[in-house]
C-alpha cells in the first residue's frame, strides 16, 4: 500500500512540475511544449483524486466537513496570502511605491466566493487557486456518482457526460464561477480514476505496450490540443489524458519514498498555491542576468531548476516551523 502511494505522489510530484512549466513565459521554447502539457497536467490531479475516492460516504455533511478541511482551508489561507503578496509585498518591496492599490471589499468577497475568472480581478497574481474550488465542488457531485452500484451504469453515464462536455463549454464560455465549465470534464477524469483503481489488478503491462501507449499518446495530443476547460475533442481529450497519466503511473511502480518526486507530490497543494507568487517574484530577482551567455531551452531549463528549488525552500520552511509549534505545544 505504501508502494502505491509513492507511486501516486510521484505522479502529482510529475505533474505539479508540469503545471509550473505551464504557467511559465514559453516563449524560449516554443508553444508545443504547452500544448503537450495542457493535454493532461490538470486531468492527472483529477484522475488521481478518482482513483484515491474509492471510500463511499455514508454521511454527505460528513464529505463536506472533510473536503472542507482539505481544500476549502488551504484554499482561504492561499487566498489570504496572495491578498498579502499582491497588495503588500508588491507596492512596497518591489514597486517601492509605498501605497497600497485601491480594491473594494465587495471584488475580495466575490473572488473568494466565485474564484474563476473573478481571482484575475485581484492583483493577487495567483488564478490557479481556481482549482480548489472546482475540487471541492466535484468531489461533491462524483459522491453521487458513486452511488451508481453498477460499472457498467457509471461507465455509461461517465460516457455521456464526456460527450456534453464540449457542448457545455461552448454554452459556458471563460472563466465563470468555481470554473464551472471544468466541471464534465473533472467528473469524467475522476471517474476514469476511480474505475481504474476497482479494475487495475487485470490490467496487464509491459514495456513494449508502454512504448506503444506512447507513439499514441503523442500523436493524440498534438492532433488534438485543448485543455480541461475547452475541449474540442471529447473522445481524444480524455483517451490521451488516461494513456498519458497511465504511462507515467505504470513508470514509477517501483519509486521510494526517497524519489524527489514523491517529495513534491507529497507537498503539491502547497506547491500549487504558491507557484504563481514565486514566478511572479522570481522574475524580480538578478538570478537571470547571471546567466545572460544561455538562451532558449538551456535558459528555460534554469528557470525552472530555480523555481522549483525556491518552492521547496518554502515547503522546507513551512514544515519546518509547523513541527516547531508542534513541539512547543507537547511541551507545554
Amino acid at each position: 500500500m505504501q508502494n502505491r502511494f509513492n507511486q501516486l505522489d510521484a505522479l502529482k510530484g510529475l505533474g505539479m512540475i508540469l503545471v509550473i512549466i505551464g504557467h511559465m513565459d514559453l516563449s524560449l521554447v516554443g508553444s508545443s511544449i504547452g500544448t503537450f502539457i495542457y493535454t493532461f497536467h490538470m486531468p492527472l490531479f483529477f484522475l488521481v483524486s478518482g482513483y484515491l475516492s474509492i471510500k463511499i460516504y455514508p454521511n454527505f455533511w460528513g464529505l463536506i466537513k472533510k473536503k472542507s478541511k482539505s481544500l476549502l482551508l488551504p484554499y482561504t489561507v492561499l487566498f489570504l496570502i496572495s491578498l498579502f503578496f499582491g497588495y503588500i509585498l508588491v507596492p512596497f518591496v518591489v514597486v517601492r511605491s509605498n501605497i497600497i492599490p485601491d480594491v473594494e471589499m465587495i471584488q475580495i468577497i466575490k473572488s473568494y466566493l466565485f474564484s474563476g475568472g473573478e481571482l484575475e480581478k485581484l492583483a493577487i497574481y495567483n488564478f490557479p487557486l481556481w482549482f480548489l474550488p472546482c475540487m471541492f465542488v466535484t468531489e461533491l457531485c462524483f459522491h453521487f456518482l458513486k452511488r451508481i452500484k453498477n460499472d457498467l451504469v457509471l461507465a455509461g453515464v461517465l460516457i455521456v457526460i464526456a460527450a456534453l462536455t464540449f457542448p457545455f463549454q461552448t454554452i459556458v464560455e471563460g472563466r465563470p464561477p468555481f470554473h464551472i465549465n471544468v466541471l464534465p470534464a473533472a467528473l469524467v477524469c475522476m471517474g476514469i480514476g476511480y474505475l481504474f483503481r476497482k479494475y487495475e489488478s487485470h490490467i496487464k503491462s509491459n514495456n513494449f505496450i508502454n512504448g506503444i501507449l506512447a507513439l499514441v499518446i503523442i500523436v493524440l495530443a498534438y492532433k488534438n490540443p485543448g485543455n480541461i476547460s475547452y475541449i474540442m475533442n471529447p473522445l481524444f481529450f480524455f483517451v490521451s489524458a488516461s494513456l498519458i497519466t497511465y504511462l507515467f503511473y505504470s513508470m514509477f511502480i517501483n519509486v521510494t519514498s526517497k524519489n524527489l518526486l514523491v517529495y513534491i507530490g507529497g507537498n503539491s497543494l502547497i506547491i500549487f498555491g504558491i507557484h504563481s507568487l514565486v514566478i511572479l517574484w522570481y522574475t524580480f530577482l538578478p538570478i537571470s542576468s547571471y546567466f545572460a551567455n544561455y538562451n532558449g531551452v538551456a535558459l528555460f531549463s534554469i528557470n525552472v531548476f530555480f523555481i522549483i528549488l525556491i518552492c521547496l525552500l518554502i515547503v522546507w520552511l513551512y514544515s519546518f516551523v509547523k513541527v516547531y509549534f508542534r513541539n512547543i505545544k507537547k511541551a507545554v
